[in-house]
């Protein structure tokens, strides 16, 4: 690491706000706990209990996110908008950071960047230090995240919000641990209309319009620099999927909306024509956005505190 990143590192965890108040531990490949000096991966905080979100969820999306093209097209035009604010001496927070797809792109593009992470799963943020052990990671709510004001230069939220109740409080706490002047990226499930028991059961609140979105976003303090919607080559399959499903299952209980996501997920598979699809896309993206697609995305600065 080099000595700016190692400085960015300590001024981080200098300024860390931990519950209870206290000193954060020393870190070397894994958190050194003081009574009995043994590393851990991550930070224990917040249990899942509750919460919309279970190490049962984690497995189901693990494997599918690792190299789907709808993911692997998300996370690299993240960092194509975060690029300017990532780099030696960077922090870059990735809330919501599940077994670290995200931030090992980020180690592996921009080295030199320091790299946290939070999740209330257990069970992916120890997958995710086994990948990263560079990372400092922390099991916390995106509600109330251990970070310090304006401590991170760059961050993402990727597929969290939508899990949140009170999702203008956690965006209100995304904009105090951004720096002014620092980068974030939102993505979020688009359409309202084509929420279906795919979201029911993966315990989503809302699907969002881009309008919502926006409006939330500002509210908190955030300029929306940027706001396009991802996937829209593979909209009207996807619109069509979701409506069948509003119709098909409605009437249906619990058990059996939870085996046909189950049974949905199990049987994605990755496509070379999606990853065509999503690379035409992305050269147009470069020029125009799209306000129609399967996921929101917006690049924010902070203004709360300038």
């Amino acid at each position: 690491m080099s000595a700016n990143s190692s400085d960015s590192r300590e001024r981080f965890l200098n300024a860390l706000q931990l519950l209870p108040p206290r000193a954060a531990p020393a870190y070397d490949r894994g958190w050194i706990l003081e009574a009995d000096s043994r590393k851990a991966g991550f930070l224990p905080g917040r249990d899942v209990a509750g919460i919309a979100w279970s190490a049962e969820h984690e497995a189901l999306h693990e494997e599918p996110s690792k190299n789907h093209f709808i993911d692997v097209f998300t996370r690299r035009f993240c960092l194509r908008l975060l690029s300017q604010a990532l780099g030696p001496g960077a922090v870059f927070c990735d809330v919501g950071c599940s077994t670290g797809y995200l931030l090992e792109d980020v180690f592996l593009r921009f080295p030199g960047t320091v790299l946290a992470g939070t999740d209330l799963v257990a069970e992916g943020l120890s997958k995710c230090h086994r990948r990263l052990p560079e990372a400092l990671l922390f099991q916390a709510d995106v509600l109330s995240l251990p970070f310090g004001d304006g401590s991170a230069d760059a961050l993402a939220c990727v597929n969290v919000l939508e899990h949140v109740e009170n999702d203008r409080a956690a965006l209100r706490e995304l904009s105090r641990v951004l720096r002014p002047g620092g980068r974030g990226v939102l993505v979020v499930p688009a359409g309202p209309h084509l929420f279906d028991c795919y979201d029911e059961m993966l315990l989503h609140y809302r699907r969002y319009s881009s309008r919502e979105l926006i409006g939330k976003a500002e509210e908190s303090g955030f300029k929306v620099a940027f706001a396009t919607s991802l996937g829209w080559s593979l909209y009207p399959p996807f619109s069509a999927t979701k409506r069948w499903n509003q119709w098909r299952y409605k009437r249906c209980t619990r058990a059996e909306k939870l085996a046909l996501v189950e049974a949905q997920i199990q049987g994605t598979t990755d496509s070379a024509l999606g990853h065509c699809l999503l690379g035409i896309e992305e050269f147009f993206l470069c020029r125009i956005p799209f306000s129609i697609g399967i996921r929101h995305v917006l690049l924010v600065e902070n203004v709360a505190a300038s």
